[in-house]
């Protein structure tokens, strides 16, 4: 894989981690404002933690050292799913969603809470295989 294509795999974890990290802290925020926040929150807030750790663990890996052809295949097109789908949350769950009335809402439906753990959990696997598939 030439430099370019690595460091851009590289710079797209990144991206992702701290994209995660946002969208859990939004989610935990609201969670402790809104007044009887959902059971499924809980949930939702468990996923986008795992997410976050294991994005860590592959930002870490890439700055060990660069992916391999195979590893940058898992990582293009799930990766821009995955950030489109992260992006969409975040403006759901911003700190200004949870001031007056809106406060008393929770941003999701129970229907699109099941959906959004689902996915994320589709995303933690194609990780789980990006990290792994070097040590095959």
């Amino acid at each position: 894989m030439d430099p370019v294509t690595a460091l851009g795999v590289a710079a797209n974890a990144f991206q992702l981690a701290e994209l995660a990290a946002e969208v859990f802290i939004g989610v935990f925020q609201y969670c402790r404002n809104v007044k009887g926040a959902p059971a499924q929150a809980q949930g939702l807030r468990n996923e986008l933690q795992n997410l976050s750790v294991l994005l860590d663990s592959l930002k870490k890996n890439l700055e060990v050292s660069p992916p391999s052809p195979p590893r940058a295949n898992f990582l293009g097109t799930p990766a821009k799913e995955l950030e489109n789908l992260l992006l969409h949350m975040r403006d759901r769950v911003k700190h200004e969603k949870t001031k007056g009335l809106q406060r008393l809402m929770w941003p999701f439906t129970e229907k699109e809470n099941g959906k959004l753990v689902a996915q994320l959990q589709r995303h933690k696997a194609d990780l789980i295989l990006a990290l792994n598939v070097d040590q095959t």
